[in-house]
């Protein structure tokens, strides 16, 4: 539903900074397209890709690097 139903926001009023996202490019529950199309829209976002991860395994193989950026992007 979150794909095709109204937010009652526009991606561009969103104003904030260090905006991380996050995919698996073998994801087939929220695509990379999708990221992208965010990243797209959302002043200071920012998209990072892990080859060969899915929707689950992204965290579970990737999680140490995920919050190191999240701690840094809060400095």
């Amino acid at each position: 539903m979150i794909l095709f139903t109204p937010w009652g926001f526009n991606l561009e009023d969103v104003k904030a900074k260090n905006i991380r996202l996050w995919y698996g490019d073998k994801d087939v529950n929220t695509p990379v397209a999708m990221g992208q199309y965010l990243a797209d829209r959302l002043e200071g976002g920012v998209l990072k890709t892990f080859p060969n991860e899915t929707h689950f395994s992204l965290m579970s193989n990737h999680q140490d690097a995920i919050l190191n950026e999240l701690m840094a992007a809060g400095k």
